[in-house]
């Protein structure tokens, strides 16, 4: 049995890869690659250069389309960066080793200038694609306009497949995508509140601290998944047709309730690290416990769309407590 569950996650997805919709992506991705495939198979001049096709149409391949066109507009930009600042050093320095390592040298300069992180990786390649990938006029000589407008095409091409399969697939499943994604950082906050929780009860300074180290991970997370939603608003207004009965604000409000719960549990793990007082006693502990489960409550309601009566919390003598209350009553408004 052991042996079977060792292959199974080796071979299969493990549940928080599916929750980020990995699965579909793969799919999303199949997809893609054919349609690709099959422009290249049809035009000559495409088929010269597949490999900026499918690169640009992979890094356009979002679960949002706002996202990916975001990502596809980097990319010409990018391109053009590279293009242009390589074609000036060809046109000074020619072709050969010198220009080769001026012109992607000078293109990193540029995108450090501009904006390195978003840029950087297709300018380059575009600066090197310039100089080791050269198309000829039709008089036979080396043009870096020739090559320039190979990419270009090759790129747009990439990116605009990659626009209608990710507005296709937009409209089969929008709202379960999110849905997934909230259900796993929300599930993560239950299951490290939980950790503390067993801390707390066993008066386990340590395992308080070994919590308080994996916050800024589900931190990392939830504002991953706050980005996301922050696209999707902006989907709702340029692309009513994949929306319904399904509003983002909504959705939005809730992931930035589920940071606010988050900011106070890395409270509790702070003041823990300076004193155990008064968060090791019994009262602290019982009412911890009280308002974790009120948690619990509301998480599972959200994740089977159903409401949780709002709870008037009487105001506890551990002022943290009041903190944490008032943040599970801000989750439980949001929903």
């Amino acid at each position: 049995m052991d042996i079977y569950n060792n292959i199974k996650g080796k071979l299969f997805l493990s549940e928080n890869a599916k929750l980020f919709d990995t699965r579909e992506y793969l799919i999303k991705t199949f997809i893609a690659v054919l349609i690709a495939a099959y422009v290249g198979s049809v035009s000559e001049y495409v088929s010269k250069d597949m490999i900026s096709v499918l690169f640009g149409m992979m890094l356009t391949l979002e679960p949002v389309n706002m996202a990916g066109i975001r990502s596809g507009l980097s990319q010409i930009e990018a391109t053009i960066i590279g293009a242009v600042v390589t074609g000036i050093v060809l046109a000074i320095f020619g072709y050969g080793i010198l220009s080769t390592a001026i012109g992607i040298t000078l293109t990193l300069y540029v995108c450090m200038l501009i904006n390195w992180r978003e840029l950087m990786i297709v300018a380059v390649f575009t600066a090197i694609y310039m100089t080791q990938y050269v198309q000829f006029d039709a008089l036979g000589n080396q043009s870096s306009i020739e090559t320039f407008k190979l990419r270009l095409v090759a790129l747009g091409i990439g990116v605009l497949i990659a626009f209608i399969v990710n507005f296709l697939f937009s409209l089969i499943g929008y709202k379960r995508m999110v849905n997934k994604r909230i259900h796993f950082v929300s599930k993560e906050l239950y299951e490290l509140s939980i950790n503390i929780n067993d801390a707390l009860v066993h008066k386990d300074k340590e395992k308080i601290a070994e919590a308080m180290l994996k916050l800024p991970l589900l931190f990392k997370n939830i504002d991953w998944v706050t980005g996301t939603l922050s696209d999707v608003k902006k989907d709702q207004r340029r692309f009513k047709i994949v929306y319904r009965h399904f509003d983002a604000k909504v959705f939005l409000e809730y992931v930035i309730a589920l940071r606010g719960i988050t900011h106070v549990m890395y409270d509790l793990c702070h003041r823990i690290s300076f004193s155990t007082e008064p968060y090791f006693e019994e009262g602290f502990v019982a009412s911890f416990e009280e308002r974790l489960e009120y948690f619990k409550a509301l998480k599972d309601g959200f994740d089977n769309d159903k409401n949780v009566p709002v709870t008037n919390w009487i105001k506890s003598d551990y002022p943290w407590l009041n903190h944490y209350t008032s943040a599970i009553e801000k989750l439980n408004s949001s929903i």
